[in-house]
Formats: C-alpha cells, sequence, structure tokens
C-alpha cells in the first residue's frame, strides 16, 4: 500500500521543489553572457571557446539519460541535495582556475551534477500532486524556468560589469549550496520507502509506451525548434537593421507570452479537455510562427509572431511533463524525466546547427525549424491512437 507525505507537507515541498527548479535554471541562464568572455581571458581559442561554451549542455544530455539510475541508487532528495552540491562546488571552481583546461574540466562536471537534479525534482513533484492537477501544477515550473530565463541573463551582464565575474560564480554557487541545504533540511524520501521508490527502469520499457514517445516526440521537436530560433532570429533582426534591444524584445515577447499562459488559467486546459489537443495546438503554433517569420514584416509584425510562438510554448511544455507523470508509475518518474530533458536536450544542441548547415545550401532557418515542429504534429497525429488511458498505469 502506498502512503504519502502529510498533506500539510505538500505545499511547502512544492515550493521547494520549484525553488529548485529557479535556482537550477538561474544558475544556467545568469552565466550566458560571461561563460565565452571567461574562457578567452584564460586563454582558450575560438574552437575551445566554443568547445566550453558547449561542454556543459553534452556532459547534462548524457547525465539526462542516466539520471534514473542515479536516482534509484540514492533516492529523490539525494539526487537533488547531491547535484546541486557537485554544481555548486563547479561553479566556485570557476572563480579559482587559472588555464582553459580547467575550466573546461569544470563545465563538464558542472553539466553533470546537474543533470540529475531537474528529473528529481519533476518526479519529486509529480508524486505530490493529483492526476486532475498536473497541466496546472507543471505550468508553476514553466513560470520559474521563465522567471529565471529573464533575470539570470541581466544578473550575470550587469553583475560582471559591476562586480566582476567571480562575483557571479561566487553567488551562483552559493545560491545552489544554500538551496541543497534546504532540500536536505525540508524534503524527505518517504516517498521513496514505498511504492513510489525509483526503480533503474530499462529505456526501452518506457519506449514501448506510445504515450511517452508522445511526450518525447514533442519535447525534442519544441526544443529543436527553440534552438533554431534562438541561432537565427539575432542574425535576422540583424540582417532587417534591428538593435541589440529590439533583437531582446523580440525575445522577451515570447516569454511574456508563455509566462501569460503558465500563470493564468489557460494553464488548466490540458487538465480539463486531455493532453492531446493543447500538445498539437503548441507544437503548431510554434511551427507556423516560425514560418511566419519568414514574411517580411514590420517591428509589431514580428513582435505579434513571437507572442504567437510563446503562447505555443506555453500550452505545450507543461501538457508535455504532464503526459510524462500520466504515463508512468511513480517508481519509474526519475528515469521519465531524464529521458525527457535528454531529448529536450538533445533538440537544443541538433536544432541550431543542422539549421546552420543547411543555411549554407540557402534554406532558410526558419523553414527548417518551422518543418521539424510541424513534422512533430503529424507524428503525434500517427501515434494518437496507441496512446493508452492515462489513468490504466495508476489502477494496475
Amino acid at each position: 500500500m502506498k502512503t504519502a507525505p502529510a498533506q500539510s507537507n505538500k505545499p511547502v515541498g512544492t515550493y521547494v521543489v520549484l525553488t529548485v527548479v529557479l535556482i537550477t535554471f538561474f544558475d544556467m541562464f545568469s552565466q550566458l553572457p560571461i561563460i565565452s568572455p571567461h574562457a578567452s581571458l584564460l586563454g582558450a581559442g575560438v574552437f575551445m571557446t566554443g568547445l566550453t561554451v558547449a561542454m556543459y549542455s553534452l556532459t547534462n544530455m548524457v547525465g539526462n539519460f542516466f539520471a534514473g539510475r542515479v536516482i534509484s541508487l540514492t533516492g529523490k532528495v539525494n539526487a537533488i541535495f547531491g547535484g546541486m552540491l557537485v554544481a555548486g562546488a563547479a561553479v566556485s571552481g570557476y572563480a579559482m582556475v587559472n588555464g582553459p583546461g580547467e575550466f573546461l574540466l569544470l563545465r563538464a562536471v558542472h553539466g553533470l551534477g546537474t543533470s540529475v537534479v531537474v528529473p528529481a525534482a519533476y518526479a519529486y513533484l509529480g508524486n505530490l500532486v493529483s492526476r486532475d492537477r498536473r497541466g496546472k501544477e507543471m505550468s508553476k515550473t514553466g513560470i520559474a524556468i521563465g522567471v529565471a530565463a529573464l533575470i539570470g541573463p541581466a544578473f550575470g551582464g550587469i553583475m560582471k560589469d559591476r562586480l566582476g565575474v567571480d562575483f557571479v560564480f561566487w553567488f551562483v554557487a552559493a545560491s545552489l549550496a544554500a538551496t541543497a541545504l534546504l532540500v536536505r533540511w525540508i524534503l524527505r524520501d518517504q516517498l521513496d520507502s514505498t511504492a513510489a521508490k525509483e526503480q533503474a527502469v530499462p529505456l526501452k520499457t518506457l519506449l514501448n509506451r506510445r504515450g511517452l514517445v508522445t511526450a518525447y516526440i514533442a519535447a525534442f521537436s519544441l526544443m529543436f525548434a527553440k534552438g533554431t530560433m534562438a541561432f537565427s532570429l539575432p542574425l535576422y533582426a540583424d540582417s532587417l537593421g534591428y538593435s541589440g534591444g529590439i533583437t531582446g524584445a523580440l525575445f522577451s515577447s515570447f516569454a511574456l507570452a508563455a509566462l501569460l499562459v503558465f500563470a493564468t488559467p489557460l494553464n488548466r486546459v490540458s487538465d480539463r479537455v486531455g493532453r492531446f489537443g493543447p500538445l498539437c495546438t503548441g507544437l503548431f503554433l510554434i511551427g507556423s510562427s516560425l514560418i511566419l517569420l519568414l514574411l517580411s514584416g514590420n517591428l509589431a509584425y514580428l513582435l505579434a509572431v513571437m507572442f504567437l510562438y510563446g503562447i505555443g510554448f506555453g500550452f505545450l511544455f507543461p501538457t508535455a511533463t504532464a503526459l510524462v507523470l500520466d504515463q508512468t508509475y511513480p517508481g519509474e518518474r526519475g528515469t521519465a524525466f531524464g529521458l525527457f530533458y535528454g531529448v529536450f536536450s538533445l533538440g537544443v544542441v541538433v536544432g541550431p546547427v543542422l539549421s546552420g548547415f543547411l543555411a549554407m545550401w540557402r534554406v532558410p532557418s526558419f523553414l527548417v525549424g518551422g518543418s521539424v515542429a510541424l513534422l512533430g504534429v503529424f507524428s503525434l497525429l500517427l501515434l494518437k491512437a496507441g496512446v493508452p488511458d492515462p489513468a490504466a498505469l495508476e489502477e494496475k
């Protein structure tokens, strides 16, 4: 028989996990403006600088695929606690290294440390919420990520200019360590002592569930499109003669639209009508908006298209994560979310690389990203007939 934390502990646990998500993504976003310059300052050449920037994502992606095994050995709380401490130690090391090789190694350790944190956090949160509120609760994690994306880069850039890059590293390291201690103090692994104990589930077992494959296709398509957009939009805006501030406003339009969906009653749509419709709608809006960017327009038009893109993101992300919960038993969720964020990261890596490669043959990057997203919608439609009732997994 399953046991769960006392009802009174659920709100506190939810807020702690949301804090984990916020700080973990703040860690990543706050360092976007400073990693390349710091690597160059340490003596890294162009290739080494690019490799240093990419190393975090590469090791994070690899670690995501093995996160389930780590969580099964340590428990969700220990995985969050240990992963954040490892990440904090690596970031503090950034302020002390003297060469590009050491910096590259720490970037690898940093990525591995955080690779278990987010899957464990989502698995823990998923076991706290009822099935009819999963879309809404997953939207709260979207708000945490959105806030981190809005304040992180600005914080990193401003603090670097005013107090130096080492201050940013020490501040982020301290934030990670403090959050790890908060997790250790408040969260308990009582869920892991019963039916929710994380198991080392073979990936093949999860990939045989069409419902999960649907979530993974959506995640890959989403992040392929986002990676392509992040690569292409600044270049496109520059070709139109817009300043960096205008480019930033375009990205902000996307972020604000996503937050609008996350923070309003729109976050309950997938709980009320089912996951499939919002999933396809979100991915269709993302693909269509990228293709619409191919049509030259004034600034108001571009802002409107990016707002449409953000609405699609706002619908898709919490729906996909809620679908992972629907299609798994409590003890499988660490592995399932590890795989989810693995394909998530894969999309971020493959999107800009493939788009940049095809751009050499004059294939518009927005067309590539939009086509992959729309192909994702088509794939979801093909899988729809094989997606089981979400409640079936919990009733066995």
